[in-house]
């Protein structure tokens, strides 16, 4: 495990598994089953992409008065 928590092949296949996405489950292979399968299709689909780079910060919210301050 890396310290941003993802789990990564270690120089195996580097071209081929390049842009590759990979879910590492605790169940052992013979144990999968369509529950199994199913949640791991649902993990998936809940990813972040990051492409590689940073997570985005979110701009700072701008006064709308333009005197600079916010106003409460």
């Amino acid at each position: 495990m890396r310290t941003g928590g993802d789990l990564r092949t270690s120089n195996f296949l580097p071209w081929q598994a390049t842009y590759a996405e990979l879910l590492f489950l605790e169940t052992p292979w013979p144990a999968v089953d369509r529950r199994t399968l199913w949640d791991a299709i649902e993990q998936y689909a809940r990813r972040t992409r990051r492409y590689g780079s940073v997570p985005r910060i979110p701009a700072q919210a701008t006064p709308v008065s333009g005197r600079g301050a916010p106003t409460t």
